[in-house]
């Protein structure tokens, strides 16, 4: 079967993740255009609110916390401003060197390390190891091999007794059906990830899990985001109210805390 073609000329078989995602990667679509308009005028993005909910319990006054495939460092900003009394070390990893330096602009407070995660490490990127470790929607896009190394990163870089946050599109949630391109990657798509596969995986990479569950009942890249900043209470209220079981089985995405064996 042919390669699938993304609209700027990337396919589903690229490699080196450090060429696809560049300067015309994110400066197309709706998300990134928007988020740095955003972060240029010094607003939070306030689209993390249930990411921020989920690893409260998980931050350690004085912890370090490392995101990697970062992009512009957004995630970490809203993690810096809720917990900005617990003199926490954020830092950042992405493989775009476009979307470090924009980060590194954006927020020159916090750490960015340009690395890809899905290749050996290099030795500045391995110097410490961190306390809470998070990777939002990055492993459905990697082949079996690089989420092999990506495990064995993880590995190395979480401390003892540290947290693995994962986040996924949850395949067999209803918003799949509503909107299926939301789940298929325009340039790479390598896992379909039910609750149980993810679970499945991080079991036998040598991971315990702690907490496994769903959500985002809405997808919102269509929606206007400076209303959905302003409402993001609002639209979190189904992540609060809805028991786990459900919104595993019929929510956007899956989430999973781990530790190590």
């Amino acid at each position: 079967m042919a390669p699938r073609i993304a609209p700027h000329g990337g396919c589903e078989d690229v490699t080196l993740y450090s060429d696809f995602y560049d300067e015309t990667y994110f400066n197309s679509g709706t998300t990134f255009p928007w988020m740095q308009k955003r972060l240029a005028q010094a607003k939070p993005t306030r689209i993390y609110r249930p990411q921020l909910r989920n690893i409260r319990p998980l931050i350690k006054h004085g912890g370090k916390i490392l995101d990697i495939a970062c992009a512009f460092g957004a995630f970490l900003d809203e993690v810096q401003r809720k917990f900005n009394s617990m003199s926490i070390r954020l830092t950042g990893m992405d493989a775009s060197s476009y979307a470090i330096e924009r980060a590194k602009n954006f927020f020159p407070t916090i750490d960015f390390i340009h690395a890809d995660i899905t290749k050996p490490l290099p030795e500045h990127a391995v110097k410490e190891k961190f306390d809470f470790i998070s990777a939002r929607n990055l492993l459905e896009h990697l082949s079996d091999e690089h989420r092999k190394i990506f495990y064995k990163n993880a590995r190395q870089l979480l401390a003892d007794g540290g947290h693995l946050y994962i986040e996924v599109p949850n395949f067999q949630g209803i918003p799949r059906y509503i909107d299926p391109s939301w789940f298929i990657h325009p340039a790479h798509q390598k896992q379909d990830y039910t609750d149980k596969v993810l679970a499945d995986e991080l079991r036998k990479e040598g991971f315990s899990i702690t907490t496994l569950d769903g959500m985002d009942i809405l997808i919102i890249r269509e929606m206007n985001y400076d209303i959905h900043a302003k409402v993001a209470w609002f639209i979190d209220l189904p992540n609060i109210i809805t028991p786990p079981l459900i919104k595993r089985r019929f929510f956007r995405s899956i989430y999973v805390i781990a530790t190590l064996r």
